[in-house]
């Protein structure tokens, strides 16, 4: 794509944060988003990177111009050589060219310099997906099944058909979703990367109700 860069924000000082974060407030309902204020503490250069063992983050933009048409927020955890992929947006001005995929390999290959710089492989990619079943509606219902079919055609798995995602704000509620996953280490099996998620990016023990919940739906194949 003419005219077009991919990079990593490493500080919320710099001018392609806040239009990353007003493209990010438009595309996410109010339920799914983080407060913007998460996402600055992540981009100080000194809030994770510079900590041994501790996650890190990233910040990735795609710039058309001068302008912010696609954005990606993504977290390695060192203690298990998993990654989560938090989020990801496309302007919708913008979208069918490409820029979905260039964040996907971007991302990809930051997480994988990530394990290696702590020894290891990346084992597992985590992001989560709406659930066909919660569709209000026939068009949304086509909508997720098409988002489900985009991520299944390349490679990603469902894990967990039962999870659930716990409230981001004390005013919200926990939200149900797929887990689902990129595996690049075929001796994982689901339990064992639900278990490793909800404790890595989460921080809940596998004695929570929310755990035990994903737990039920970590052997079904098929989204619910």
């Amino acid at each position: 794509m003419a005219n077009t860069l991919i990079r990593e924000i490493t500080s919320h000082e710099d001018p392609a944060f806040l239009d990353a974060m007003e493209l990010y407030v438009e595309s996410f309902p109010r339920e799914e988003r983080e407060p913007v204020s998460q996402f600055a503490k992540r981009c100080d250069p000194l809030a994770s990177r510079h900590r041994e063992w501790s996650n890190r983050s990233h910040l990735i933009v795609v710039e058309k111009g001068s302008r912010v048409v696609g954005m990606r927020f993504c977290v390695f955890a060192p203690e298990s050589s998993y990654g989560f992929f938090v989020y990801i947006v496309v302007d919708k001005a913008h979208r069918k060219e490409g820029i979905g995929s260039r964040l996907l390999e971007y991302s990809l290959a930051l997480l994988r310099l990530d394990a290696l710089s702590f020894g290891t492989n990346l084992k597992a990619v985590f992001f989560e997906c709406e659930r066909m079943c919660d569709a209000k509606s026939p068009q949304e219902a086509i909508v997720r099944t098409a988002r489900l079919d985009y991520f299944q055609k390349r490679s990603g798995q469902v894990v967990s058909g039962t999870y659930v995602q716990p409230a981001l704000t004390d005013d919200l509620s926990p939200l149900p979703l797929n887990l689902m996953a990129y595996q690049f280490d075929s001796q994982l099996n689901r339990k064992e990367m639900v278990i490793g998620f909800y404790k890595h990016f989460l921080g809940i023990g596998s004695d929570d109700p929310l755990v035990i919940k994903a737990l039920i739906g970590a052997n079904d194949e098929k989204p619910r």
